[in-house]
């Protein structure tokens, strides 16, 4: 197994991997999610195919968090500024989303084509959502459904500040340890975090094996324990399993791939993932009522991601960059960045 990336550079591969990965987000929620839109065969393989982008993110986060932890050397003593950290990076951009959401919701009330479905969220319900505590009440929805994967995301980065020294710990029975552990509760509950900790913890495993942490033998025979976990123990099937590995081999082959379109749309991914659902959903939705032949719907569909893209990027300048140099103020400790500078881009 060749290992190209080297210790001390950006990896360009992953911005390219995040660009697609929105697109075909994008592409299915804007065909399968609207309904009566599309009538065809092929919509649960288009809606397979976004949910199978999901899992990549899931991977790359697995992959992308403990890489810069690794960096900047951190400890367990740098777990609360690290939080505070990745609190000021994500949270602003939501919860100004979150507004964008609720007037949404509001405005579509008012719309002749309005079926009802969409509710006007309550005040418990609004801070559900800021806490990303939706999934842990029973009968409550995020306000756009789209949203689940934040709760994920919220809920690794507190487990990995925890579980990083065990991971990345160099005595070799301790990390083995942790392996075995960590399945045990994904047996038992399977849901929540637990549920996609394996996909995550398949990206930290090429972590660690590319930062040289662990060897070949423990890197494939630890990885190949999750992924059958994933097939037999959570019956995750074989999407899961394709989209979880299929980073592994463009991280270590290909790098330093770098294409500068895709490279402009990954960097803005997480504004994209905040406003597809409110502008190219919207969008859609709107010319769902009046186009009513198949490449008519096309155009429809194309013209919402370009929409999307393009209301992504004012939001991206407005408020997730702002937050971005926000959060790199806080500096999780002395160490931080000092031998790598370009991985601040990877957060």
């Amino acid at each position: 197994m060749s290992q190209k990336i080297t210790l001390q550079k950006n990896i360009s591969v992953i911005n390219s991997y995040r660009a697609i990965g929105i697109l075909l987000v994008c592409f299915a929620h804007f065909t399968c999610n609207i309904t009566g839109f599309f009538d065809s065969p092929i919509l649960p393989y288009i809606h397979n195919i976004g949910y199978m982008a999901v899992i990549v993110f899931f991977t790359i986060s697995g992959f992308v968090i403990p890489w810069w932890l690794f960096h900047c050397q951190y400890e367990i003593k740098d777990y609360f500024r690290f939080c505070a950290r990745r609190l000021i990076r994500i949270e602003p951009p939501f919860i100004i989303a979150l507004g964008l959401a609720i007037a949404y919701t509001y405005i579509r009330t008012l719309s002749p084509y309005y079926n009802g479905v969409e509710t006007f969220p309550t005040v418990k319900q609004i801070l559900l959502q800021l806490g990303y505590l939706v999934p842990f009440f029973e009968g409550e929805r995020w306000v756009r459904d789209s949203y689940w994967t934040l709760a994920v995301e919220a809920q690794w980065y507190l487990t990995m500040g925890l579980m990083y020294p065990l991971f990345f710990s160099k005595k070799m029975y301790i990390r083995l340890i942790t392996y075995c552990a960590i399945l045990i509760p994904c047996f038992l509950v399977n849901q929540y975090l637990l549920h996609y900790f394996p996909v995550l913890l398949i990206g930290t495993l090429l972590c660690s094996y590319v930062t040289k942490t662990i060897g070949k033998a423990e890197y494939l025979s630890i990885t190949i324990l999750y992924l059958i976990y994933l097939f037999y123990g959570a019956g995750s099937g074989l999407l899961v399993i394709f989209g979880s590995i299929i980073i592994i081999p463009m991280l270590l082959l290909y790098s330093d791939y770098k294409n500068k379109k895709l490279s402009f749309i990954g960097n803005m991914s997480y504004s994209v993932y905040l406003m597809h659902s409110l502008t190219g959903t919207a969008l859609v939705n709107y010319f769902s009522h009046i186009c009513t032949n198949t490449f008519e719907k096309i155009i429809v569909v194309f013209g919402g991601i370009v929409f999307t893209l393009i209301c992504s990027y004012v939001f991206y300048r407005l408020v997730e960059k702002p937050s971005h140099k926000l959060s790199l103020k806080i500096k999780v400790n002395e160490h931080e960045l000092s031998s790598n500078p370009n991985t601040k881009k990877q957060e």
